[in-house]
């Protein structure tokens, strides 16, 4: 079951891919068809691209005439000098974003996963804190039912911004991508540590947490 989580202006949307062979993601506009995706961003185009299913393989295909483009995995997707745009194939993670020159809380941050995120998405308070993420009791940010390490991620505060380090021996994603060292994080960034997701929004953090059995 393939999902897309967006973030954008601080708020999580899901859309359950299954439920359509393609996907049009646009600005919504009175004068125009809706798309299955809507946003309401002003850097986001009114036809901005499309998610598209094909033979059981999901792929993003970028309108050539949006305005800012589409990064994936925070490199731009390439415009070709000619002809249509070719679809980017989509794995498990793989971030999209669409991004302004200002890079602001107007971005918007797309989540790939190739099964649905489990449970729900919390809010943690940074408060200007230096603070540890894992499986353990002795963390800040207390994540259980996903096989985390007991410190798996660490965010330091250093000087007003935050910085990603790695605590374990379990990669964690930025971006889509790999940290190998500590690295500057900025609002609408997208945090992986195994299934568990989380968006960075400067003074909080949104992150998916399994819910407890009753």
């Amino acid at each position: 079951m393939a999902e897309l989580i967006v973030l954008e202006n601080k708020q999580v949307f899901s859309y359950s891919l299954d439920a359509h062979a393609a996907w049009f993601l646009g600005r919504s506009a009175a004068d125009r068809r809706e798309n299955e995706i809507c946003l309401v961003s002003g850097i986001v185009s009114r036809e901005h691209g499309q998610l598209r299913n094909i033979e059981g393989q999901w792929f993003y295909v970028d309108n050539p005439g949006n305005k800012n483009g589409t990064f994936r995995n925070g490199v731009r997707i390439p415009r070709p000098l000619t002809g249509i745009r070719q679809p980017v194939f989509l794995e498990n993670g793989d971030i999209l974003q669409v991004r302004g020159p200002a890079h602001n809380d107007l971005d918007v941050t797309m989540l790939f996963v190739n099964a649905s995120v489990p449970g729900e998405w919390m809010r943690f308070m940074l408060n200007d804190r230096n603070i540890t993420i894992g499986s353990g009791k002795h963390c800040e940010l207390i994540i259980q039912g996903f096989s985390l390490e007991e410190r798996i991620a660490k965010l330091a505060n250093i000087n007003g911004q935050y910085f990603l380090s790695s605590c374990g021996q379990t990669a964690v994603f930025l971006n889509g991508r790999p940290i190998t060292a500590s690295t500057l994080l900025q609002s609408g960034d997208a945090i992986g540590l195994k299934d568990c997701h989380m968006f960075f929004l400067g003074t909080e953090l949104i992150y998916s947490r399994i819910r407890k059995k009753l």
